[in-house]
Parts: structure tokens; C-alpha cells; sequence
């Protein structure tokens, strides 16, 4: 089994999976998001970087203890992080939603869609 089916089955079988919690910063929030993404879609991740350098720029320099990049406080970086939103929605499995968990605005991951019970 990859590590899609595995997280895909994990989500499944826990009825949700929360991926990051207690934060609502950009700088936090999108290379986790990007990590999710980068595991259900490789290639959608790579267009994603390549549409946007400055994503890839701020990440290259987090991961080099660079946290006052201006880039995580720009509006593109708040458009990014909401089309994540929508692109893991998609790419999650059916059933489910990408997004804040109901009760804990703060916790992002996937939960059921409990419209469709």
C-alpha cells in the first residue's frame, strides 16, 4: 500500500483525520497543507508551486529558520491557502470535506460530510 492509500484508508476508517490544530497562520497552515497534497497529488502540487514562486521561495526559506517571510501575510498567500482548501476537498476521499472541523475552528483535516448520512 503508498502512502495515498494509506492516509486515504486512515481517514476512512477514523471517520476524519485532523492534519494540523491550533493555529490559524498562514506560515503554518499551508506547508502542512502542501504536505497532505504533495502525498494524494504530486503533480497538482508541482503546478501549484510552479504558479505561484513566491509559495516556494517562503517555504524554501521557513525550512531554513526564515519565519518573517512577507509572503505568509499577503493576500496570494491567503488566496493559496484557500484554494488548498478546495484542491484537498477534492482530492480527499468521498464522503469527506477538507476544511475547519465543525467544533474546533481551529482544527483542520478531513471530516465526513455528515449532510450525506
Amino acid at each position: 500500500m503508498n502512502k495515498k492509500e494509506e492516509l486515504l484508508q486512515s481517514i476512512c476508517n477514523n471517520e476524519g483525520m485532523s492534519i494540523i490544530h491550533g493555529t490559524h497562520r498562514n506560515e503554518d497552515l499551508i506547508p502542512v497543507f502542501m504536505n497532505v497534497l504533495f502525498i494524494l497529488n504530486p503533480e497538482k502540487a508541482k503546478e501549484l508551486w510552479r504558479n505561484n514562486p513566491e509559495l516556494l521561495e517562503a517555504l524554501c526559506n521557513k525550512n531554513a529558520g526564515i519565519e518573517n517571510d512577507p509572503f505568509w501575510q499577503s493576500e496570494n498567500a491567503t488566496n493559496i491557502c484557500f484554494d488548498l482548501f478546495d484542491i484537498l476537498s477534492m482530492e480527499g476521499p468521498e464522503n469527506y470535506f477538507f476544511g475547519a472541523h465543525i467544533g474546533d475552528g481551529s482544527d483542520f483535516g478531513f471530516w465526513k460530510n455528515e449532510d450525506l448520512d
